[in-house]
């Protein structure tokens, strides 16, 4: 039953302890991700330094490419656009053209848009356009006459349709001379936010006229007309300031999404020539760059509040970024706010500022404006050391729980040995072995005493003497600690043994608090007082044991309450003569 309460208290301080260090854990949990959602809280500030910078480079490269030989080719464009559409009408007609049915309709028409209008339109339009492109070329005199040259075989060339010959002069020249030019000259758009993946030029109509990167297979494309002629509407009441222009929305060409900047191309004279748009796709290296720069997962949401799709995320799966689609609903969708999970703790912003002042000198599109990011963290990788922590405690606790346990039960086992041999000794001497001796070669102190004192009492009882280890103490003399009281009427004994007084002599003592003491007190200090007096006599007491003491003081009380009739019999130390005695004090 001891062994029982030991080990449930053992349990529970062991429980109480991995309890306590368990909740200091989790209160550093809660804590790590009280200060991940404040230090998300500056994320979006942070993002809009990272979206002005996207945007200002998407934009500046849209006007770097507007500004190249591009401008002086849609500015020839434009200025022949009427003649052009002459031609079209002349060989297109069903009268003067080739009609469609015809076979080989297309080579006809080249044939005779070279022969009606060679010497004239085209003549004209390859002597402009190498007036133009010059400007920005180191010709020699042989370079320009072979690029008008070549001007000239191009037109009739492409010539079945003048939009065809549009897409030839733009689409060649910027993937053959202008965007080469621009990397070797710079290197600023190789990398970073705001690196487009996405090159259209429009006319000054808004058509499309060539897409960068697709070999040639865009043109003569309406997509966004709305877009350029809503731009050319605000250059043109912006006045001189209309080259500030500038139009960022968000597009879908194919199964991509852009974040785009549209800016004009003026000519010298502010007439609208055309536009360029350069864009970053969204569903493809943007996340992954932005997720890389912010140490976060990153979601763009798009739509309406009840229409609201995951467009681009780095979570893996992507259906991992559904519990974000609730995130902005109601008045949450102009504002910032946070966003959580089972595994995931976030922030979820608009990407347009609407608390900003928007730029007049930019434009935002209604798609740009339904655009939504959100930033997460998993917090099972956040938690993960703490997660770790309380695995180990645990497995600690039940280690150390156990391992304690067995200490615990050989401690006390081999606490509890020397008590159960001394109960043994007690039944022993129960069953009538009284010549039985309690061994008291004990490493504690505790059972030692009991059992020396078990010895002294099963003595005492049966009026045995207790013979010593060693067979006898030298300078003891039994028989005259025994008789000293009656027969020694001088107080002391003869021999320095221990010498018994008459109680006559003694004066100073308290007998109420004598006689109140306990016995074992009584007996241990009135022995360490035998001790110190005869030590300070210079006698040796090495051979004055305690068991010993008390034998032969218990006799000495029993004989002399027989003999004087006392009720009890009671000893102090006092030093006569040089002389250590035992004075008795009688009880009546």
């Amino acid at each position: 039953m001891f062994n029982a309460k030991i080990s449930l208290l053992y349990f529970l301080l062991v429980l109480l302890s991995v309890v306590s260090i368990l909740m200091t854990v989790w209160s550093k949990q809660d804590a790590a991700v009280t200060q991940i959602r404040q230090s998300m809280e500056s994320l979006p500030e942070v993002f809009r330094l990272h979206q002005e910078l996207r945007e200002e480079r998407l934009r500046d490269y849209a006007i770097r490419v507007g500004n190249s030989e591009i401008k002086a080719r849609l500015r020839v464009l434009h200025d022949v656009r009427a003649d052009f559409l002459k031609v079209d009408r002349y060989i297109l007609d069903a009268e003067t053209g080739v009609p469609v049915s015809v076979p080989g309709a297309e080579e006809q028409r080249k044939k005779l848009a070279q022969e009606k209008f060679g010497e004239t339109v085209f003549k004209q339009f390859a002597s402009d356009l190498t007036r133009e492109v010059k400007a920005y070329k180191t010709w020699s005199d042989k370079e320009e006459q072979a690029f008008q040259a070549g001007v000239t075989n191009r037109l009739s060339e492409c010539f079945h349709w003048s939009k065809r010959c549009a897409w030839a002069f733009s689409y060649l020249p910027l993937v053959n001379d202008v965007l080469p030019m621009m990397k070797r000259t710079s290197n600023a758009f190789d990398a970073g936010p705001g690196t487009p993946d996405l090159l259209l030029v429009f006319d000054s109509d808004g058509t499309g006229l060539a897409k960068a990167n697709d070999g040639g297979a865009w043109s003569n494309n309406d997509d966004f007309k709305g877009m350029v002629q809503a731009l050319r509407g605000r250059v043109k009441n912006a006045g001189p300031a209309g080259l500030r222009q500038s139009t960022f929305d968000v597009v879908r060409m194919e199964e991509t999404l852009y974040l785009v900047a549209v800016a004009p191309i003026l000519g010298t004279n502010g007439q609208f020539l055309g536009a360029i748009m350069a864009g970053e796709s969204v569903t493809g290296r943007m996340v992954g760059s932005e997720e890389t720069l912010f140490a976060h997962e990153v979601t763009y949401l798009s739509g309406t509040r009840s229409e609201e799709t995951v467009i681009a995320t780095t979570l893996s799966p992507p259906s991992g970024a559904q519990f974000m689609l609730a995130s902005a609903k109601g008045t949450h969708k102009m504002k910032s706010h946070p966003v959580s999970s089972e595994n995931w703790v976030g922030i979820s912003f608009p990407y347009y500022s609407f608390r900003a002042v928007p730029s007049g000198d930019s434009a935002y599109g209604v798609h740009y404006k339904k655009l939504r990011v959100v930033m997460a963290v998993d917090k099972r990788a956040l938690l993960g050391p703490f997660q770790w922590l309380e695995s180990l405690v645990l497995i600690f606790g039940a280690v150390i729980f156990f391992f304690g346990l067995i200490l615990i039960w050989l401690l006390v086992r081999t606490h509890n040995k020397p008590f159960e041999q001394i109960d043994s000794g007690i039944h022993e001497v129960i069953n009538g072995n009284h010549d039985y001796q309690f061994a008291f070669d004990y490493k504690d102190e505790l059972p030692s005493s009991m059992a020396q004192s078990l010895n002294l009492m099963v003595a005492v009882l049966q009026g045995k003497n207790i013979d010593d280890d060693d067979g006898g103490e030298p300078g003891w003399d039994p028989e005259q600690f025994g008789v000293a009281a009656t027969q020694n009427t001088s107080g002391v004994s003869a021999q320095k043994s221990i010498a018994i007084g008459r109680s006559g002599d003694v004066t100073d003592v308290n007998r109420d608090a004598l006689f109140s003491q306990p016995a074992e007190q009584y007996y241990r200090d009135l022995y360490s007082q035998h001790r110190e007096a005869r030590s300070a006599l210079g006698e040796d007491v090495s051979d004055v044991t305690y068991v010993r003491f008390v034998e032969r003081l218990v006799r000495s009380e029993r004989e002399m309450k027989r003999e004087s009739g006392a009720s009890d019999v009671r000893f102090v130390v006092r030093t006569v003569d040089n002389q250590v005695d035992l004075a008795p004090i009688r009880k009546e």
